[in-house]
């Protein structure tokens, strides 16, 4: 498992970040969460519009991505150049280890030969599956995902037991288990440092049903405002804007009372 030394160092943005709950005037702003649901030239189904969506939300473009034909336009539309969104008969003409995802029907994977062959499950909706193309082959990756996962039950065991942090008993349960995302677990417990931190929810991202947990939302930190009418309130904005790395917030939002902090898809190696 990762050092934990290395651990402790990489959370130095965290604690720095907990040094705003004292009244720190840094003023910053959260980037907008990208904009999602490109116009496509033909109708998508309900699977292929989310997992699109998804791709806009959680690729980059610049980034070789694989896809069914229907969703080409959209990501074109989105930001993509044409030449790095491909279709299976496509496949063939460039190296697989430039594909960064694979969003295509399972049935069809096996065509397109290796960059399916080395890749983990991202998301899934209905018949579309996103797979993440792993260049080190799934072997290496699904060892080190152990480790990752390894990590999340430690720092998931020591939040459910922090008298600090509320939050309901499936939620501690989660955290133990090794579902949630270690990145919330270290600025969880950054922020229970100096007040006590209300979780009132893990909201799965959509298609990542099976997957590791990477948005939570907070009903209260401390005495700081965390939302203001329908906006994170500008300390929020701030204390998590300040976070960088491994640890940087990729979508800061309300819902109702509640901010929901979303982290960007971890890769499968800790962070260092």
């Amino acid at each position: 498992m990762t050092d934990r030394r290395a651990i402790v160092i990489s959370l130095v943005p965290v604690v720095a970040a907990v040094g705003l709950l004292a009244g720190a005037g840094v003023s910053a702003a959260v980037s907008a969460p990208p904009t999602t649901g490109a116009v496509s030239a033909v109708p998508l189904s309900n699977a292929q519009s989310a997992a699109q969506d998804w791709l806009i939300d959680n690729a980059e473009p610049g980034q070789r991505i694989l896809v069914e034909p229907t969703l080409v336009a959209g990501l074109v539309g989105a930001g993509w150049a044409p030449d790095d969104v491909l279709t299976a008969e496509d496949a063939a003409a460039v190296p697989w280890r430039e594909i960064a995802y694979v969003a295509i029907d399972p049935d069809v994977a096996a065509s397109v030969g290796a960059a399916a062959s080395s890749s983990v499950a991202a998301a899934s909706f209905g018949d579309i599956e996103v797979r993440r193309v792993v260049p080190e082959g799934t072997v290496i990756a699904a060892a080190s995902e152990q480790s990752v996962i390894a990590m999340r039950r430690e720092f998931g065991a020591e939040i459910s037991r922090n008298p600090a942090v509320e939050m309901s008993t499936p939620d501690r349960v989660a955290f133990a288990s090794g579902r949630v995302d270690a990145r919330i677990s270290a600025v969880l417990g950054a922020l229970a440092g100096v007040g006590i931190v209300t979780v009132t929810d893990l909201p799965v991202v959509p298609g990542e049903e099976a997957g590791t947990i990477r948005q939570i939302a907070l009903g209260r930190v401390g005495d700081v405002p965390l939302v203001d009418g329908d906006e994170p309130s500008g300390q929020a904005r701030s204390i998590f804007d300040s976070l960088s790395g491994d640890y940087a917030v990729d979508a800061l939002t309300v819902s109702g009372t509640d901010l929901v902090l979303r982290f960007a898809l971890a890769s499968e190696t800790p962070p260092d």
